[in-house]
């Protein structure tokens, strides 16, 4: 059993591996206390991918179906139907760093741009399109971002189908989900598979201590090879790009995780025009304030702060280490993943009102973002 809360990676033995086969990489996270005699249950968020860690598009305006519509009268197939041209398989060359592999993505430009996943062609030697015609075509990658686990490839063709991008902002839990990717590279075309959407702004641990934030949990079936694939609503907008399913040491769980279509199409924005992302830098390091902590300021929570680094714009605004942000332009912070949300809504330059609890005092503290790659 890993330990709670640990992060490890689990490894094929060497007798089932299969060459081209998309391995995976395991990473674990407390679920949290459980009835009965088990207290909590560590969970494997597997990014499928090729082996260890391995241009905006209007958005369609149609009218929703009820849902039971959906899961009975035959609409899902016309939703897959449409979508599914848009989804492609990322085939993957081998190198130190990471063996032969496949994962998905999503076509957001009809001259060739196609989303995936940063760790979907981390250390390829060789990237390539498989689209859901079955033609095939070299990629070359654009730029992707650790951070956000998302990245850019292109393709030389065109007039390509493209995908409807959504919004995950106006997700809500229960309704239905739809995941389209290409498990385990396999001929034929996407896969389809249904379920709802089960949670909204996860914080999910990666390996290296890195968190993805603003994630959203469905139960619809992310299979190994699926990583970059579109998750869609019942309109058939991608709302998500998929990049982690769950399991445990006996297997798969219910229920995996997207990037937000509005995160990925930010960073993917930005790829495509500079070959970068640039973050907002704000400067300061910090951890959610505790109950006790909460409890004498009298707050529901918020972003303690640990530490300022010397001449950053949290500096020169004159934030100090022991403040509590409590409110980001005037919206409530819960925990400092919140504030890290919000932060990450904006852009280098940008102005931000902080509400700050010093003591027994309350500050209004603005603060001119810098920028950070």
């Amino acid at each position: 059993m890993v330990p709670l809360g640990a992060i490890s990676p689990t490894e094929t033995p060497p007798d089932k591996e299969r060459r081209g086969a998309p391995a995976r990489l395991g990473l674990a996270v407390a679920l949290g206390a459980l009835a009965g005699t088990v207290s909590a249950l560590a969970i494997l968020l597997t990014f499928w991918a090729t082996g260890a860690f391995k241009g905006s598009t209007i958005i369609q305006k149609e009218q929703s179906p009820p849902a039971s519509d959906l899961r009975a009268g035959g609409t899902v197939v016309d939703v897959a139907r449409r979508a599914r041209p848009a989804i492609v398989s990322v085939r993957l060359g081998g190198s130190s760093v990471s063996p032969e592999g496949s994962g998905s993505g999503v076509i957001i430009r009809s001259d060739g741009y196609v989303i995936t996943n940063h760790h979907v062609v981390r250390g390829a030697s060789s990237v390539s399109i498989e689209l859901a015609s079955g033609r095939s075509y070299p990629a070359r990658v654009i730029g992707s971002d650790a951070e956000t686990d998302v990245a850019v490839v292109k393709i030389e063709a065109g007039d390509l189908p493209v995908a409807t991008l959504g919004t995950a902002r106006n997700l809500e839990v229960g309704q239905l989900a739809i995941a389209i990717g290409s498990p385990l590279g396999l001929a034929g075309g996407p896969s389809v598979t249904v379920g709802v959407i089960s949670a909204l702004g996860r914080s999910v641990p990666v390996d290296g201590g890195q968190t993805l934030l603003d994630m959203i949990q469905t139960d619809a079936p992310v299979a190994p090879g699926s990583s970059g694939g579109a998750l869609l609503d019942e309109r058939g907008a991608v709302v998500g790009i998929t990049t982690a399913a769950a399991v445990t040491e006996a297997g798969a769980l219910d229920f995996g995780f997207a990037t937000a279509i509005d995160i990925a199409r930010r960073e993917a924005d930005q790829l495509v025009a500079t070959g970068r992302v640039v973050h907002p830098l704000i400067g300061l390091e910090g951890r959610s304030l505790d109950s006790d902590g909460a409890a004498r300021l009298h707050v529901n929570g918020g972003a303690l702060v640990t530490n300022v680094q010397p001449g950053t714009p949290a500096d020169q605004a004159g934030i100090k280490a022991g403040d509590v942000v409590v409110a980001f332009d005037n919206e409530p912070v819960g925990s400092m993943d919140e504030f890290t949300v919000s932060l990450r809504s904006k852009l280098p330059s940008d102005r931000v009102e902080l509400d700050v609890a010093r003591g027994g005092n309350r500050l209004k503290v603005t603060v001119v973002l810098g920028a950070r790659s």
